[in-house]
């Protein structure tokens, strides 16, 4: 498994690997525990500020959803 270290070298590669004039954003959120990062890399032309936060927002908003579905899981109290 890869350490968050290697997680934030392996993102640096992916964004020196794209044109600077190309690059739209990247995100990385490595949660504790294990639990699976957040990844994203826009490569856009157009550089559109609003898509790369409504693309940040709904990665995190899902991860947040699926977190929430496994606490429930394991305690079917949780609200």
């Amino acid at each position: 498994m890869k350490t968050p270290a290697d997680l934030f070298r392996d993102m640096a590669e992916r964004i020196e690997k794209n044109a600077p004039a190309e690059f739209a954003g990247a995100l990385l959120v490595v949660p504790p525990d294990g639990v699976e990062p957040i990844e994203i890399l826009l490569v856009n032309p157009k550089r559109d500020l609003a898509f790369f936060w409504a693309s940040v927002g709904g990665a995190v908003t899902t991860a947040a959803r699926e977190f929430e579905e496994r606490a429930r899981s394991v305690d079917p109290f949780r609200r």
